[in-house]
């Protein structure tokens, strides 16, 4: 192995030196969801992906007609975003407990709980593994969550009015798309600002997509200055039941929130049994910061594993989840680097998972 700069640790690394996983291969996956994104606000709306200014002022529309919509239908809506996210997730009432609120623009809370920043930097290379796995479960929850966002087209037809589905499908495009251009823009300008070039190793590498921890600290904080934050969503394990508590602004929103929870509630499978490692992991790889390119690298992830399952086995998702973040960190590592070249053996393990469930 390399040997490490001062003060840093393998922690930022996603994958060890004999993955395919590489930086370009992931930003390779990045670029294809991102152009899938342009291609249907072309397609579907009829605007330039490329001009900003017709994409807000697009988004500010859609989102002003969805609050009218939603909001006077609070409770409904709120009833309903938990009913379909327990039916998609086949997740028990008995067991986890649910609470969902629609909120107005910029009323959407911050959630104790987030994960802060380590305050001095540590050698973690013996969980190194466990925290690569992590940041890639986390990828996988952020695309996974994309489901969520969709469930809407199940709301019962009197739960909603016609035509506002059209709306929610117009926010989530271009909702989706700014995340990208936002990212780019503000590790951009930081960068530039904090004088780091863009050829620097560190930026180059996987800190800059999934780490990066200082400069991702400053964009996620300019996010929040310009009121970014549409929903949120935790969950709490101090009680007697887990309890996934979320908030959006619209009702689409609201279910990705909740999917979430329900994809982490499924994740903490995947976490070390001893206590102690187990923050560590949660420490260094759920820091501010990480959301944003989980997400773009999430969306592909998931496509992937989603095209592995058969039409029988759909209804057996959730499973396939647990018991993939299940497997010892060598084992994930190695499914996540089959399932990303799309290599046969990644199409077994998942059939045999279907199988054996």
């Amino acid at each position: 192995m390399p040997d490490q700069e001062p003060g840093r640790t393998p922690s930022h690394r996603l994958t060890d030196d004999r993955s395919h996983l590489t930086n370009e291969t992931f930003k390779g996956l990045i670029a294809v969801s991102k152009e899938g994104l342009e291609r249907s606000i072309r397609e579907e709306l009829g605007i330039n992906p490329k001009n900003p200014i017709e994409l807000s002022a697009t988004l500010m529309r859609v989102m002003r007609e969805i609050s009218a919509h939603d909001l006077p239908r609070a409770r409904s809506l709120e009833s309903a975003a938990e009913r379909l996210v327990r039916e998609d997730l086949v997740m028990p009432k008995e067991g986890v407990v649910v609470e969902a609120h629609l909120a107005s623009f910029g009323e959407v809370p911050r959630i104790a709980g987030d994960a802060a920043e380590p305050e001095e930097p540590e050698d973690v290379s013996a969980i190194a593994g466990e925290i690569s796995k992590r940041r890639l479960i986390n990828a996988l929850i952020q695309g996974g969550a994309r489901k969520g966002q969709y469930l809407y087209h199940l709301a019962e037809p009197t739960e909603t009015a016609p035509g506002i589905r059209e709306k929610y499908r117009a926010f989530w495009l271009i909702n989706d798309y700014e995340y990208f251009l936002f990212q780019d823009l503000l590790e951009g300008a930081v960068l530039e600002r904090a004088d780091i070039p863009p050829q620097d190793p560190v930026i180059q590498g996987l800190e800059g997509l999934l780490g990066g921890r200082g400069l991702m600290k400053e964009i996620m904080a300019l996010g929040d200055q310009i009121g970014l934050r549409a929903g949120k969503v935790s969950v709490d394990y101090s009680g007697e039941f887990a309890k996934i508590v979320a908030y959006g602004i619209s009702f689409p929103v609201l279910c990705h929130e909740l999917y979430k929870g329900g994809l982490e509630l499924i994740a903490a499978h995947g976490l070390p049994e001893d206590p102690i490692i187990r923050e560590k992991v949660l420490e260094h790889a759920d820091g501010i910061g990480e959301e944003g390119r989980s997400l773009q690298l999430g969306i592909s992830l998931w496509e992937k594993l989603n095209k592995l399952i058969s039409a029988e086995g759909v209804g057996l998702r959730p499973y396939v989840f647990e018991q993939i973040v299940r497997l010892p960190h060598e084992r994930f590592h190695a499914f996540i680097d089959k399932l990303v070249t799309d290599h046969p053996d990644a199409k077994e393990t998942v059939d045999a998972l279907l199988r054996a469930s």
